[in-house]
């Protein structure tokens, strides 16, 4: 135990060496998280990606960073396609495609999935208004992810699982715009615009340790046993990520009752748990999801509002619904049934979505960010420090308790008829 811990605390010193070398310069900062969240896939990801890829962007580069995507993506046989339009947010019959690249007889949809979950057979509708609207070609659609994850069976619907090319920030996206850059480096400005950019990716993909550091953390393993060691500490990893997340759920839950806000732990229909069923979150079958804490906020008939708090892989909260005290796809029969109260949700703050989608009337990440699948990414590592957990388990009980307060204040306004 004591060479772990001297393992422990020399690989801590280095970290701390590298946090400093960062600091001072001034390597943080960075327009893009500065002007909009770092996982804003509309307004910041999809629209930076869209511009550099559309031959009339402000880049005035013509279409070379589009057959540089091509190019990155595609078997090296293949000729780069052509399409001289790109647009974001293009509404089709059923939602929204992120982007759609067309031109003469055929078009590309790319679907850019970061934090955001799939809504029901959203690939297939994408595919059937490729196939509806250029008959000629082979539908052709591009799944983004951070690391090229497979689309939900539901979203992907009857649409082969062939048919959907998985693409992803951590090496396709990120080999890109290293490419991107390196062509533009005879204009200042693109360049350092395409450099932030590239950190923000290797920030979203935990890439941000340097080449230097992660030398020197291999010198220190390469050192008497040192590795044995550390592969220790690996057996003893995947137990103390199901125990961190027990203690959040279980001292949050201790905030709020001892604040007189009084939740309960449920699954993702709203079955009563124990903290413990967090474990089955790390399952390798079955793995459980969309778990968390709830607080019922109003009732009419048989439909019902309450505030949560759950994971899938990231913590977000916000307010869901339910009927006959089973929660479901029942947000869009609130939103009809009950308009001023789905106005009251979505006026309460700004929200990552406030449309009144099937399981959500308007929800939200926790910030800092907490990735209860991979710790590195933002706060979730600090997390197993007690004092850290303290004060987040602090901070995010009071913003539960501000959105109760604030929603019974207002809903006690509305009539119910």
């Amino acid at each position: 135990m004591n060479q772990i811990q001297s393992l422990l605390d020399r690989c801590a010193i280095v970290n701390l060496k590298y946090q400093k070398i960062e600091e001072a310069s001034k390597a943080s900062f960075n327009i893009f998280s500065i002007l909009r969240t770092d996982a804003d896939e509309v307004w910041l990801h999809s629209s930076f990606i869209a511009e550099l890829l559309d031959p009339k962007g402000s880049h005035q580069l013509g279409d070379l960073f589009q057959i540089l995507f091509f190019e990155t993506i595609d078997a090296p046989q293949q000729s780069p396609q052509r399409f001289p339009f790109v647009q974001t947010e293009v509404s089709v019959a059923e939602g929204r495609i992120d982007i759609l690249m067309r031109g003469g007889n055929s078009g590309l949809v790319i679907e850019n999935k970061i934090y955001a979950p799939d809504q029901p057979k959203q690939l297939q509708h994408y595919y059937e208004f490729l196939k509806s609207r250029y008959p000629q070609a082979k539908p052709r659609i591009l799944y983004l992810t951070l690391f090229g994850s497979q689309p939900s069976n539901d979203s992907r619907g009857s649409v082969p699982e062939a048919e959907i090319q998985l693409i992803s920030y951590s090496q396709d996206i990120l080999k890109w715009l290293e490419r991107c850059a390196k062509e533009s480096y005879q204009i200042p400005h693109l360049r350092e615009s395409l450099i932030q950019y590239i950190s923000l990716v290797k920030k979203l993909t935990g890439q941000t340790i340097s080449e230097e550091h992660k030398m020197e953390l291999m010198k220190l393993l390469l050192q008497g046993d040192n590795l044995e060691s550390a592969l220790t500490l690996e057996k003893a990893i995947g137990q103390t990520k199901i125990e961190v997340q027990r203690l959040v759920w279980q001292e949050l839950l201790q905030e709020l009752s001892s604040r007189g806000f009084y939740f309960d732990f449920v699954d993702s229909v709203f079955h009563n748990q124990d903290v413990s069923y967090c474990r089955n979150f790390y399952a390798l079958r079955n793995r459980a999801k969309c778990f968390g804490i709830k607080y019922d906020l109003w009732a009419y008939d048989d439909l019902s509002v309450h505030l949560c708090l759950e994971v899938d892989h990231r913590l977000y909260f916000g307010f869901t619904a339910a009927k006959n005290g089973t929660r479901g796809k029942y947000a869009q029969e609130v939103k009809v049934k009950h308009p001023l109260l789905q106005e009251i949700i979505v006026a309460l703050a700004d929200w990552d979505k406030a449309s009144g989608e099937d399981w959500w009337c308007a929800w939200k990440y926790t910030e800092p960010r907490v990735n209860f699948m991979d710790f590195q990414e933002a706060y979730g590592a600090k997390l197993a420090n007690s004092v850290q957990r303290k004060k987040w388990v602090e901070e995010i009980a009071s913003e539960l308790i501000r959105l109760i307060e604030r929603f019974k204040a207002e809903s006690a306004k509305i009539p119910i008829i």
